[in-house]
């Protein structure tokens, strides 16, 4: 709503035949501002005090993160990027277009008439969502594919207005025909897996196919065993209830240590928690427990990836 605000404003002062028009467009979104205004302090609290369930970010982290959100765009958001050869082309489909909005804006402010043209303003209506975003997470963590997924349709108008406006029309379509395949791409990709919004159910996809009858589960962080229960409840192949054995990872391992019911037995580790420390030191934590790692998969989620190994106790192996 800022982003629009600001470029009908812009056009409002430089088109004088515009004025009239746009007087509406003022007048109605601002009595629903008036609405929301009770909230502001909540939200500007929000903002800068962060969540406690959101952790900081540095610039790095942050970067990677406006880097993942155009990865997600061409090859849909909650995927699981299992092929190394779409990892490889998520990456290089975005790099290359990051570099070619920002040869475009470059070439624009050069001109020297930026703020000038109705269609060079509206690339304010893409940058500022995101700029506000970044500088939101840096105080607490976010998925920019769900919440700026409302301005890749702006995305989409840049890249073709660039096209068509900084090279022949000939290579412009040939920019624009890759856009849509690529696109296309993503769409095929997604709906080509077992789960529509494939995330979290690939993993149970995949216990399920792997487990035994009497095989335990432990899912780190333990809230993330709801999306199982959800799963029992509603599928005719239920999969291990998870044991809740303690609110982390150390309260878990504390258990396990004093426990000896535990003959197989799985982990589902979810790097996007807020203390994922110990979770590379899993395996050599269990072996001083008496289990020997059997298997060990990732899954490539948003916001993080997962790992869910399998386990088993020595002591139950049979001899060979």
């Amino acid at each position: 709503m800022i982003a629009q605000f600001l470029y009908a404003g812009i056009i409002y002062l430089n088109d004088r035949d515009a004025r009239e028009r746009l007087r509406p467009f003022f007048k109605y979104p601002a009595f629903a501002f008036a609405m929301f205004i009770p909230w502001l302090p909540i939200m500007v609290g929000q903002a800068i005090k962060g969540q406690p369930w959101r952790k900081t970010q540095s610039v790095q982290q942050v970067s990677v993160e406006v880097f993942n959100y155009f990865k997600d765009v061409f090859l849909s958001p909650y995927f699981t990027y299992e092929s190394m050869t779409v990892m490889y082309l998520s990456h290089l489909i975005s790099i290359l277009t990051i570099l070619f909005l920002l040869l475009c804006i470059i070439r624009i402010f050069n001109a020297g008439r930026f703020l000038i043209e109705p269609a060079d303003v509206s690339i304010l209506l893409f940058f500022i969502p995101l700029i506000f975003a970044i500088v939101v997470s840096f105080r607490q963590s976010i998925v920019y594919s769900r919440y700026l997924s409302i301005i890749i349709p702006y995305l989409f108008i840049l890249l073709v207005y660039f096209s068509f406006r900084f090279y022949k029309q000939r290579t412009a379509i040939v920019i624009s025909l890759l856009l849509a395949s690529i696109s296309f791409l993503g769409i095929m990709i997604n709906y080509g897996n077992d789960f529509k919004n494939n995330d979290y159910r690939k993993i149970i996809s995949y216990i399920s196919a792997n487990k035994s009858e009497k095989d335990k589960l432990i899912v780190e962080p333990h809230f993330m065993g709801w999306a199982i229960d959800y799963h029992n409840m509603h599928s005719s192949s239920p999969i291990p209830k998870p044991n809740i054995l303690g609110w982390n990872i150390r309260m878990q391992l504390d258990s396990l240590s004093k426990s000896k019911e535990f003959d197989k037995l799985w982990f589902v580790l979810d790097y996007s928690s807020m203390d994922n420390s110990q979770y590379d030191y899993l395996a050599n934590n269990l072996a001083a427990l008496g289990y020997d790692e059997v298997s060990e998969k990732t899954f490539y989620l948003i916001p993080e990836k997962v790992k869910v190994h399998l386990f088993e106790s020595i002591k139950h192996k049979p001899n060979k």
